[in-house]
């Protein structure tokens, strides 16, 4: 289907829910039952655990946990996820966060998981004290992104939330 004039692509969704745990999703799905009136919701699944993904081994078992979803009885004929979300990088990154070679080593595990399945993955990721000066850590995961958003309440009113592009690989910066 189009969303914004553009065609998306629509399937499952693979939300790592390492920060927040299972109260927090719960949230996010009656919040997103509201907004939709109700119905029947995305085909979504979750997963609570921190994960290691700079270990082979872990990295393989995560993947593979992926592989083996019956998605053709859960999800409609899907055949791979449209998007894997990490909530939070930081609490699966197990490298030195200041360390650029441990940081290229996770990117390049997030693009081989997103080329894995042709899909996107979403990293969620904080920024430090000063927010001008975008996310935490090595230097070396700005350059490996291809989008960047953050996101910040006003200072007036806490229900609205500002979204701004601060990297855009591929197009222009928006909104």
């Amino acid at each position: 289907r189009d969303w914004q004039g553009r065609h998306v692509k629509g399937g499952p969704v693979i939300y790592v829910a390492s920060e927040g745990g299972g109260a927090f999703w719960a949230q996010r799905m009656l919040a997103w039952a509201q907004e939709k009136g109700g119905g029947k919701f995305p085909p979504v699944f979750t997963n609570q655990d921190i994960h290691s993904f700079m270990d082979d081994k872990h990295f393989e078992r995560f993947c593979a946990g992926i592989e083996a979803i019956s998605y053709g009885k859960v999800t409609a004929g899907y055949d791979s996820p449209s998007l894997i979300i990490v909530d939070t990088m930081s609490l699966n990154y197990d490298g030195e966060e200041q360390s650029n070679d441990d940081m290229n080593r996770f990117m390049k595990r997030m693009n081989l998981m997103a080329k894995r399945f042709d899909c996107h993955v979403l990293l969620v990721h904080h920024t430090g004290k000063d927010v001008e000066r975008g996310g935490r850590g090595a230097s070396s995961r700005f350059g490996a992104l291809d989008h960047e958003w953050t996101m910040q309440r006003d200072e007036e009113d806490e229900y609205l939330v500002y979204f701004k592009c601060t990297k855009n690989r591929h197009g222009a910066m928006y909104w």
